[in-house]
């Protein structure tokens, strides 16, 4: 698994995590899952931390024959969102300040999972 945050100063982010009115993330970071993971027990691997003055889940589940990817993003005084893309499928939630963002998508297990959390 790969981990890192940006400032979208140092690092273009990627065009889909742009705001419905073009916004440019301030901050944004990713997490990325390879094909080939192994999950525990549970069919599930989470991770729950701190970036960019919020708290982020974020993940990748087994989800019937296929690989679910997810990305949960709050942050207490900014707009924000949660990204997550995985094959062809996306998605994108924006919320204001103090309101959870949520991303969920699937795919077949053979595609790598990347989360996105993003502040505005």
């Amino acid at each position: 698994m790969h981990v890192a945050t940006y400032k979208s100063t140092e690092e273009a982010p990627p065009e889909f995590l742009r705001g419905p009115n073009g916004e440019v993330p301030t901050e944004w970071g990713v997490a990325t899952f390879p094909m080939d993971v192994e999950f525990d027990s549970d069919d599930m691997i989470t991770t729950k931390v701190k970036k960019g003055g919020g708290d982020w889940n974020y993940g990748t589940v087994a989800d019937g024959v296929y690989k679910g990817c997810y990305s949960n993003y709050i942050h207490p005084t900014k707009k924000h969102s949660a990204s997550v893309a995985i094959a062809n499928a996306t998605d994108k939630d924006i919320r204001n300040a103090n309101i959870w963002a949520k991303a969920y998508a699937r795919a077949g297990g053979a595609h790598t999972c990347n989360a996105y959390w993003s502040t505005y």
